[in-house]
């Protein structure tokens, strides 16, 4: 059979992505309305990037806007680590700093995910990453949480304040020593060791790991010269007295042996 030749132009592949979404957008109709994502929600989850710009040309999508969770496009992208859906929604406007429902803030979420390159890409697009979830913490120390050495050296390297407190007056370097991550604590000591004394910290991160009966962190603290006969300057707490009041009897025996006096006379005029 002879086919007919048409003087027809090809479709360009804008034209051709452009029926897809369409075509997309009903097949999606049905999904979009049982869990609340939207066509531009899940453009950003599976990170079309090209997909998110066409929605806007269309007029389809508010790139400002949150869905039925309390998601912002820029909050999924984050999530899936998908740097060039970022750069596209940050060139249509969006906002990158939208927490999300629970007061997670983008960069808190990206240490949380690992996506790494996404905290690139918000610094690079003028997101602040001192910026505070609704727990008071910054990105940096949800990474010293986390235990995330490489979030913490992206960070630093990004230029984030690493001896920033939180709303517990909780500095990465006591976040780290608190939960027993002993690489990030090294690290921190390692990179930004001013802030054991300069945190502005209720406590700092020896007292911290004695309350909460840590070995290691006290031996990293130790072996890195940091005084294990610290005081709090508002409540006179020392480590000593951090394990006696919490009953961590190998952390008192551990302290003893590391040298801390059990004759120091501390605030009040009482020894431990």
């Amino acid at each position: 059979m002879l086919s007919v030749a048409t003087n027809r132009p090809r479709p360009s592949w804008r034209q051709k992505l452009v029926k897809g979404v369409v075509f997309a957008r009903a097949v999606t109709c049905r999904e979009a309305a049982n869990s609340g994502d939207t066509p531009l929600i899940i453009a950003c989850v599976k990170g079309h990037a090209s997909v998110v710009e066409v929605l806007h040309e269309l007029g389809a999508v508010d790139v400002t806007s949150t869905d039925a969770h309390g998601r912002s496009p820029a909050m999924v992208a984050v999530v899936g680590g998908h740097i060039d859906v970022l750069r596209v929604l940050h060139k249509l406007g969006a906002a990158l700093n939208t927490p999300d429902a629970d007061g997670e803030t983008p960069a808190c979420v990206a240490v949380r995910c690992g996506s790494l390159a996404a905290l690139d890409v918000l610094s690079e697009c003028g997101v602040s990453l001192e910026a505070r979830n609704a727990a008071g913490a910054t990105a940096a120390c949800v990474a010293a949480q986390c235990g995330s050495v490489d979030a913490l050296r992206a960070l630093s390297r990004l230029g984030a304040d690493m001896c920033v407190v939180d709303t517990l007056s909780l500095s990465p370097m006591c976040h780290a020593a608190l939960g027993g991550h002993i690489m990030a604590l090294e690290y921190l000591l390692r990179e930004h060791g001013h802030a054991v004394e300069a945190t502005g910290s209720r406590w700092g991160p020896a007292i911290w790991a004695a309350a909460q009966g840590m070995v290691g962190p006290l031996r990293v603290l130790h072996a890195a010269g940091v005084s294990l006969d610290c005081e709090a300057a508002d409540d006179g707490m020392t480590p000593l007295r951090a394990a006696i009041a919490n009953h961590h009897v190998h952390i008192v025996r551990l302290l003893l042996s590391l040298g801390v006096s059990a004759t120091h006379v501390g605030r009040g005029g009482c020894t431990p």
